[in-house]
């Protein structure tokens, strides 16, 4: 097991709609598993599910972003920042990914992923992710942004620009695939609902770099699991 600082504070949530400048620097992998992930035409074995990051030098409404979190990726043609500290800027979810030569997401996946992120709140402030579960998530986020049109029918990675299977080939693993369903049915259920303004999640965007979702839980949420003041202790499998 390990800790990890989780920011919070309640002006975090503008941070998305005003952009500003931090520093993020990759630490490692978190819960997550490899899979044989297709791209279009391409195809590669990777991990798939939360990363670690340090954010340092955030300022004004995105200081309480300062700290260690686990995160997940919006861009897959990227990869992420190394041993260094790089700098990058708090953005909109639908201007994201910033990468040439790809299209920013739009509003209706940005609000899939806001939706997505409304669904597991509850999961992801308990902690403690399991290997399948932060792989599926990390899954259903590629789809979103490259494959999603509003239905469920268009989250399936056996069709469409992505898709995955076991590294080798073959069927994704039964946990996954079990967790890939709960995720999908919280996300439509969550939609449904109008939860696509959640604002607990900010994009971290860099034009050079993977562009990452950091999960802000709100006061309100921590409270009533006892934690109080602006950093709580998150604690996972390691």
């Amino acid at each position: 097991m390990k800790n990890m600082t989780i920011a919070i504070s309640a002006l975090a949530i503008a941070s998305a709609a005003s952009a500003g400048v931090l520093d993020l620097q990759y630490l490692s992998a978190g819960a997550g598993l490899e899979v044989n992930l297709i791209e279009g035409a391409d195809s590669r074995d990777i991990f798939v599910g939360e990363l670690e990051h340090e954010i340092s030098n955030a300022m004004g409404a995105d200081a309480a972003l300062n700290g260690i979190h686990y995160t997940f990726c919006v861009d897959i043609t990227q990869v992420v920042s190394g041993a260094a500290a790089v700098e990058y800027y708090t953005s909109p979810i639908e201007d994201m990914p910033d990468a040439p030569g790809i299209m920013p997401m739009g509003m209706v996946k940005a609000d899939a992923i806001r939706a997505l992120y409304s669904s597991a709140s509850s999961t992801l402030e308990a902690g403690s992710l399991s290997d399948e579960y932060a792989a599926a998530f990390q899954l259903v986020i590629y789809e979103i942004v490259d494959d999603f049109d509003g239905t469920v029918a268009s989250i399936d990675l056996d069709a469409g620009y992505i898709q995955a299977t076991a590294v080798g080939g073959g069927a994704l693993d039964a946990g996954i695939l079990a967790e890939l369903s709960n995720i999908t049915s919280g996300l439509m259920t969550a939609l449904a609902n109008g939860e696509g303004s959640f604002g607990g999640v900010v994009g971290l965007a860099n034009a050079t770099y993977q562009d990452q979702l950091v999960y802000v839980p709100t006061p309100g949420a921590l409270a009533l699991l006892g934690i109080g003041g602006l950093a709580a202790t998150r604690r996972r499998r390691s």
